[in-house]
């Protein structure tokens, strides 16, 4: 239900939804005020009101701007990735691990410069666009996952006391 209710979020969140409702209102007001029609024909503008009203969601979903909105990257998230990234990076300085250090630089340059080229080629809208985008920020997260388990068995096998168990061999 998630996606449900972020499409509907985006339509609701669009001022052009509720210009077309205020659109759609105006014009029917307009049109029993003016024509002051029978039955038959009130029934039949309340119709196309309704039917104007509901085409306007599935028109809509299929414009470049909801496609922009749909898939872009909300800034919390993103905040929130550069906050673990900036502790991944400290967690790897802090137990001298250079080479943990290198490849977060190497992974976050791959993707920006692929997001580069995707946005070079491709219109930052299109369906195309965003799902190279998504595939390749699937990739970069789940080898910032790998790197933060790294992080984790260093700072484990850190805490272990090699002298005492130097001393613990020599006495067995």
């Amino acid at each position: 239900m998630f996606l449900a209710d972020r499409v509907v979020k985006i339509v609701l969140s669009d001022l052009r939804t509720w210009l077309a409702v205020a659109a759609v209102i105006s014009l029917e007001a307009a049109y029993f005020v003016w024509f002051r029609p029978s039955l038959a024909m009130a029934i039949a503008a309340l119709a196309v009101g309704v039917l104007s009203l509901v085409a306007w969601p599935l028109l809509f979903v299929r414009s470049e701007s909801f496609a922009r909105r749909f898939y872009q990257v909300p800034e919390a998230v993103q905040a929130d990735q550069e906050d673990k990234l900036q502790t991944l990076a400290t967690d790897f300085d802090e137990l001298e691990f250079g080479q943990g250090a290198a490849q977060i630089k190497m992974l976050r340059e791959k993707f920006e410069n692929l997001s580069e080229i995707l946005k070079r080629r491709l219109n930052a809208g299109e369906l195309t666009y965003a799902r190279y985008l998504g595939m390749a920020e699937q990739v970069y997260l789940s080898a910032l996952d790998n790197l933060n388990e790294v992080a984790v068995a260093l700072r484990s096998v850190s805490t272990i006391d090699t002298d005492y168990i130097q001393s613990r061999l020599r006495e067995l």
